[in-house]
């Protein structure tokens, strides 16, 4: 397990490293010969850097925090520092898989090493990532509605603004 571990870090520092290539292969141009990446990267400050990194810390805590606090629920405690490996674990796979927010595959991940490294029946475990896919639909439901609604407000103040400057 932990040799899969390792080889997917070292495919992803590969990969960080190699991404002006591999963009380029893809694209089928030079995207950062074009400066316009490095133009939208640059224009964001440090602080905001800084934010954006603390604002992902938090989010995922309190998905941590929300998994632990299912887990007590259901009568079983899950070691956090072993709820965040497996959680790590997930989102990888979640990520590789392709699908958006690698649904289905980060629950189906979850649920095989929860049950290979939990000492809990798999009647609780099949719960607990039903209670997380759950849990992950209605977030990602009320974001896009939210999302959606955001939009369609600005985009009818965009045209008030645009029809009263002519």
């Amino acid at each position: 397990m932990l040799f899969i571990v390792a080889l997917i870090f070292v495919a992803g520092i590969a990969f960080l490293i190699n991404i002006g290539k591999i963009l380029n292969f893809i694209l089928k141009r030079d995207i950062f010969h074009d400066e316009w990446l490095r133009q939208i990267i640059v224009k964001v400050n440090l602080i905001n850097w800084i934010l954006l990194l603390l604002s992902s810390l938090a989010i995922w805590f309190i998905g941590i925090s929300a998994q632990y606090l299912m887990a007590k629920s259901l009568g079983f405690t899950i070691p956090i520092l072993l709820l965040i490996r497996i959680s790590a674990l997930t989102v990888i796979a979640g990520l590789l898989s392709g699908l958006p927010g690698g649904l289905g595959v980060s629950q189906l991940t979850f649920t095989h090493l929860a049950m290979l490294y939990c000492d809990v029946s798999k009647e609780l475990i099949g719960i607990f990532s039903a209670m997380k896919l759950v849990a992950a639909y209605l977030v990602y439901g009320v974001s896009g509605l939210s999302a959606f609604l955001i939009l369609r407000y600005e985009g009818k103040n965009e045209s008030r603004n645009s029809r009263t400057r002519y």
